[in-house]
């Protein structure tokens, strides 16, 4: 197959569904080697800022000289940014390889098991595969949807990761907090350090309950690490962070907003967490390590923050007319925090809001806090078979907030050309793009922002 070929069949397997369960993940595994049992792994859950987390550990381990793999998703415009080495994407033809790899044994486990492999579960085999076979050193392991039952827990990392848990994937995940809580906490294994920045009370009883009862040592985000902001600007900020193990006075990170500096905390938490492991390793696991590789020194610690990039989160794009802020704010924890984000950066603005929201979110809520900001929304249609209607976020959006100018344009270039003539000359103006990752990933690969070469339409529009 092409890689176009190869990307579609990928794509052919989503009929398949969500299936939240490890049996069907741990037989294709089985067949093709079992690759994760020869790697290490920090694992993340969480509602928000899994992806940021990772991207900052990622770029923290390759500046200690690590071999450094990061598995993410979704991808924003290419297929290729979910499996990286080093912050480099997967190669087109390691994934035709793979993939004609992995293809012929999905029969055998439908046999074995009565289920067909889904997209997830095969991507997550194609991912383990080009570590193993890359020799990385580490890999940053997000995974997909809570924990539990996700296709990414097969593994036993180094540390356990839980940013935080809020509202979202409620059909799949629980109707409350504390049972959403369980489903991300059952990534929890035995023995096995555990970071969290989570801090609702009915949340953190259930994690602190888990590490209990799998003697796994628990590091707090604000009880055992603190953080503190010292400046921002649109650009990025400044924190002061003092950790379990040492302080690090001034870090500064590319990234805006108050969550990030929490997400830069849980980061550096795992790091030391990781390092401590070199203390309490029997004799016979040390020659696994070196005091390099698990304890990247400050000054890396620093470096690997600056060079911190993870796009689609409060992107600022300022070379265009009106600037464009683009934020994948899915949930409605997110949709907050791009709010206080924007109050703070751009309180004057005349805010132009493109909105495009998955039906299965809780699109009523967020629409009720992103409508309040916006002089002028324009509600669209992100590229899934999952779309919220475009009308039904105009009519919500109307009735939050009547005296915007709110209209349904679906398709996406029609509604930036649309929003950059209410914008006109005005100076104040400030286009914000948000409410699905999906969108923001069509924007960065179709709209004129000045930002590089797109990449295959194909890719974009089958996500």
């Amino acid at each position: 197959m092409t890689y176009r070929e190869t990307i579609e069949w990928l794509y052919t397997l989503r009929p398949f569904g969500v299936k939240l369960g490890l049996e069907n993940v741990q037989c294709l595994l089985e067949l093709v080697g079992n690759p994760h049992q020869r790697l290490r792994f920090l694992h993340i859950a969480g509602t928000n800022g899994k992806g940021s987390v990772a991207a900052m550990l990622a770029s923290i381990y390759q500046q200690a000289g690590l071999r450094t793999g990061l598995y993410t998703s979704p991808h924003l415009v290419s297929f290729a940014e979910r499996i990286q080495i080093d912050r480099q994407p997967i190669a087109e033809e390691e994934v035709v390889r793979l993939a004609e790899q992995i293809r012929p044994v999905l029969s055998l486990v439908e046999k074995r098991s009565g289920q067909h492999p889904t997209f997830f579960e095969v991507v997550t085999a194609l991912a383990l595969l080009h570590f193993e076979e890359q020799k990385t050193d580490i890999v940053v392991w997000e995974t997909g949807m809570g924990g539990r039952l996700d296709a990414t827990n097969v593994v036993t990392p180094l540390v356990s990761i839980i940013t935080n848990v809020d509202w979202d994937h409620q059909s799949y995940l629980g109707s409350t907090l504390d049972e959403i809580a369980r489903e991300k906490a059952g990534i929890i294994k035995r023995g096995v350090p555990v970071v969290t920045a989570t801090s609702a009370i009915e949340t953190i009883e259930v994690v602190e309950e888990t590490c209990v009862k799998q003697a796994a040592p628990l590091t707090r985000i604000g009880r055992d690490v603190h953080v503190r902001q010292l400046s921002e600007d649109r650009h990025g900020q400044t924190v002061e962070l003092h950790g379990t193990r040492r302080s690090y006075g001034a870090l500064r990170l590319p990234l805006v907003g108050s969550h990030q500096a929490i997400n830069l905390a849980t980061a550096i938490a795992a790091v030391e967490s990781v390092a401590a492991l070199l203390r309490s390793a029997e004799a016979s696991d040390k020659s696994r390590f070196t005091e390099a590789q698990l304890h990247p020194s400050v000054e890396e610690v620093r470096e690997g923050l600056l060079r911190t990039s993870w796009p689609g989160r409060f992107q600022l794009v300022e070379s265009t007319r009106p600037p464009v802020v683009l934020d994948g704010a899915h949930n409605i924890a997110s949709v907050v925090a791009l709010k206080t984000t924007l109050a703070r950066h751009f309180p004057d603005a005349r805010v132009v809001l493109l909105l495009g929201i998955l039906a299965d979110k809780n699109y009523p809520v967020m629409c009720a806090e992103l409508a309040q900001l916006a002089d002028v929304l324009l509600a669209v249609r992100v590229k899934s078979e999952r779309a919220a209607d475009p009308d039904e976020l105009a009519r919500v959006c109307r009735a939050v907030n009547p005296d915007a100018r709110i209209e349904a344009v679906p398709e996406l270039c029609d509604a930036y050309e649309r929003a950059r003539i209410f914008a006109g000359d005005d100076e104040r103006a400030l286009l914000v793009i948000t409410g699905s990752l999906f969108l923001v990933g069509e924007a960065l690969h179709r709209l004129p922002l000045g930002l590089g070469e797109p990449s295959r339409t194909v890719e974009l529009t089958l996500q």
